[in-house]
């Protein structure tokens, strides 16, 4: 929230003295501000699936939330949210990702490593969120082991 305040501040600060930004570079402005957002979601999802804390996956996900992982399984938010309370992941890093945005909708797609119980996944993934209310959600979420990579214990 900070990079949005500290934009906001900028903008009010620009007006009053008498140099207001274009009309692009608010545009661009809010963009930034939006990505920082979804940056922000990711990295609270990614946390709360390493802490099994259910009580933020209940907040970030969308009511009509569904997944599929990289086994074919698919769930819904309940089942997600489930699934967390005792799912253990050891580790998990996001190593690119890329937003891209478009009114109401934020897609991310990037590739991720997550080390559990059953060992080592390096996976692709895609996220679908959506703002309803000024809040953005994660409606939709798949993944899929990389095949170009190899994965080290299955």
């Amino acid at each position: 929230m900070r990079p949005l305040f500290t934009r906001a501040l900028l903008i009010g600060a620009l007006a009053w003295i008498g140099v207001a930004p274009s009309a692009a570079q608010a545009q661009e402005m809010n963009r930034d501000g939006i990505e920082a957002q979804i940056r922000d979601i990711e990295e609270q999802f990614r946390v709360a699936k390493l802490k099994n804390d259910v009580r933020i996956l209940d907040r970030i996900l969308d009511k009509s939330f569904v997944e599929t992982n990289q086994n074919g399984n698919s769930r819904t938010k309940n089942e997600t949210v489930e699934l967390f309370k005792s799912f253990p992941i050891r580790s998990l890093t996001t190593d690119s990702s890329i937003i891209r945005l478009s009114d109401n909708a934020a897609v991310v797609n990037g590739s991720q490593t997550e080390v559990n119980d059953g060992g080592t996944d390096r996976m692709l993934f895609t996220r679908v969120y959506s703002r309803s209310g000024g809040h953005w959600r994660l409606l939709a979420s798949s993944q899929f082991r990389d095949p170009k990579l190899s994965t080290s214990s299955r």
